[in-house]
């Protein structure tokens, strides 16, 4: 092989080093934008069991009427924040969806073992405009069973409040949280008072347990 010869083979070698660099470089930035514009390639499995609200919503303000004193869902109390809270919607009476969160959320939050403290359930009242008789009190169970047709047993760690079911409307009228006005649902709020996942009517209970646990375990305390 004489010297031309060996100069062309150089050159060609390094025309395909450069291409492969180009390649090396461009390729990964080339695929990343066709995924982002085509949405192709991106998995559609999520590890999460409950159905995720887009975009979640800030319900650290909805405001909550217990015993005719007005606060809000989320307390002020900076020690209260640092609690995940499941809120369970309900109309006019507890229907055996209802019922059927009720005990489901409850026997989850048992089987949290040593976090059960990190979990506040909460039951709402929508109501259709405000009432006396909806006024809800925790001290006032009888009032709430005789409303509701529940059985004492169901209250047992369960805060308890009412609001507006227009008010309710509006900060979920943005999101995916259709069935976040029906009886059938529960929602998960985290910590800073966002809702964001949902569990619609037939979830089952080791399937929030999960999600919770998981959530739990990469959250601050």
């Amino acid at each position: 092989m004489n010297s031309m010869d060996i100069s062309v083979e150089h050159e060609r070698r390094s025309y395909f080093t450069a291409l492969l660099l180009i390649f090396t470089v461009l390729g990964p930035m080339v695929g990343a934008y066709l995924i982002y514009s085509t949405g192709s390639g991106i998995p559609e499995a999520t590890v999460n069991k409950g159905d995720l609200l887009f975009p979640p919503v800030n319900v650290s303000h909805l405001p909550i009427d217990n015993s005719g004193t007005v606060q809000t869902l989320l307390p002020g109390e900076a020690q209260e924040k640092r609690k995940w809270r499941l809120v369970i919607p309900v109309s006019s009476s507890c229907d055996e969806a209802c019922m059927g969160n009720l005990y489901t959320t409850q026997q989850v939050q048992k089987r949290l073992g040593k976090d059960a403290n990190r979990l506040e359930r909460i039951l709402v009242l929508l109501e259709h405009g405000k009432t006396t008789e909806n006024n809800l009190n925790t001290e006032s169970d009888a009032s709430v069973v005789d409303q509701l047709s529940l059985p004492q047993h169901y209250f047992n760690n369960l805060q308890i409040g009412s609001t507006e079911l227009n008010e309710w409307q509006r900060y979920f009228s943005d999101t995916s949280a259709l069935n976040s006005f029906q009886n059938d649902s529960v929602i998960l709020v985290d910590q800073e008072g966002f809702a964001m996942m949902s569990y619609a009517k037939g979830f089952q209970g080791n399937d929030l347990l999960d999600d919770l646990k998981r959530l739990l375990r990469y959250s601050y305390e």
